[in-house]
């Protein structure tokens, strides 16, 4: 689980789509996490976690990443089978 609670994000100076390339190039090969949660405490921010999460779908990372606002959902949705 990624938390932005209380942040400023600030993607002025790389790309969303570049962030992606690095997450994908430096995600262990043994992982075996399935899932990422991104839980944001402000509507930008979850905003810009949601448009990260379709780029990286584009992308088929080897997980899932899901944009929240609220921690104890994204909880759920990462024990879900």
């Amino acid at each position: 689980m990624w938390v932005f609670e209380g942040c400023e994000c600030d993607f002025s100076s790389i790309s969303l789509l570049e962030l992606l390339q690095m997450v994908r190039a430096y995600y262990p090969r043994e992982a075996t996490r399935k899932k990422t949660a991104i839980v944001t405490s402000t509507r930008l921010h979850h905003a810009m976690a949601q448009l990260f999460c379709e780029e990286a779908e584009s992308l088929a990372l080897a997980f899932s990443l899901k944009a929240f606002m609220n921690r104890t959902e994204a909880e759920a949705w990462l024990l879900e089978a």
